[in-house]
């Protein structure tokens, strides 16, 4: 899970307390540091592509051989992508080795991909249900949650699994949201705007992209105070992913990985150039 801390004025402190303080800002500095990763899958030169979160140490071809990549997910020991052309995901190591690109195969089309705890979760967005199995690739269940609508991407936390609906048949305005285990499924927990597409979460907010607006918008986790213009400007933004201090986006009209920080400010819409068709979208949760 993420957490965040917001830190405003200090008030008056007792004797003792300055190293408590001092403690608190060095996790904080730790929490948001540039040496963790942004990954990213090039659909259009198929590869999964790497870069540091301050945009340096840029990898377009860190992993190759994918096909068609558009959905990216991290753990701590392995990188994960959807094969778009070829209907699996694969997974390598963090460090780039051991690449497998039909680590799980599907008989349908899948898109987004997710991972918390033991679990990999994938949409599957023509015939309209979420995919689940064990993060070995083992006990796959096609049909983990059933009757979406079009779902393009998911995000997932410690509590539950949230998915962009971007079908006709609630005119791809909403996004859904279950419990992990399937359970207490609400197709529209959240009405988005015309066509989400990428979504993440954080400990405090869900955010997702909608290209055909070329915005990125937020609300809070309970679904209240939806922003449908939480970033504007963007070039039809596919993918998004958030970490404690910054937010990241596909602007795949660009070719360039956008970034803000976390409270929507500070916008760059080409912080990384050089991307193809840039999709797939995480952070290195280290």
């Amino acid at each position: 899970m993420l957490v965040r801390a917001s830190i405003g004025p200090f008030p008056r402190v007792r004797r003792g307390t300055t190293v408590l303080v001092a403690l608190a800002l060095a996790c904080l500095a730790l929490a948001a540091r540039s040496d963790a990763f942004v990954y990213w899958g090039n659909h259009d030169g198929d590869t999964i592509a790497r870069a540091r979160v301050d945009g340096s140490h840029v990898k377009e071809r860190f992993i190759t051989g994918a096909s068609g990549p558009v959905g990216v997910a991290v753990t701590d020991t392995h990188v994960y992508w959807v094969n778009f052309d070829s209907r699996t995901v694969g997974r390598a190591r963090l460090d780039g080795s051991h690449v497998r690109q039909r680590f799980i195969t599907s008989p349908d089309v899948i898109r987004g991909v997710a991972v918390v705890g033991n679990h990999i979760y994938w949409t599957v967005p023509f015939a309209n249900r979420i995919g689940r199995a064990r993060l070995d690739g083992s006990q796959v269940r096609p049909r983990f949650i059933a009757g979406l609508n079009g779902p393009a991407d998911l995000a997932v936390d410690g509590a539950h699994v949230y998915w962009t609906n971007s079908g006709p048949m609630l005119d791809g305005t909403t996004i859904g949201r279950a419990k992990l285990d399937g359970t207490h499924a609400d197709q529209a927990f959240i009405a988005s705007g015309s066509g989400p597409v990428g979504l993440a979460v954080d400990d405090t907010h869900v955010y997702w992209t909608n290209p055909g607006t070329n915005r990125v918008g937020r609300a809070r986790i309970d679904g209240s105070h939806v922003r449908r213009q939480f970033i504007t400007g963007a070039g039809a933004p596919v993918q998004v992913a958030v970490d404690r201090a910054r937010i990241f986006w596909t602007n795949n009209a660009f070719n360039a990985v956008g970034r803000a920080r976390i409270d929507g400010s500070h916008i760059r819409q080409r912080f990384i150039t050089g991307a193809s068709g840039p999709s797939g979208m995480a952070i290195d949760p280290r």
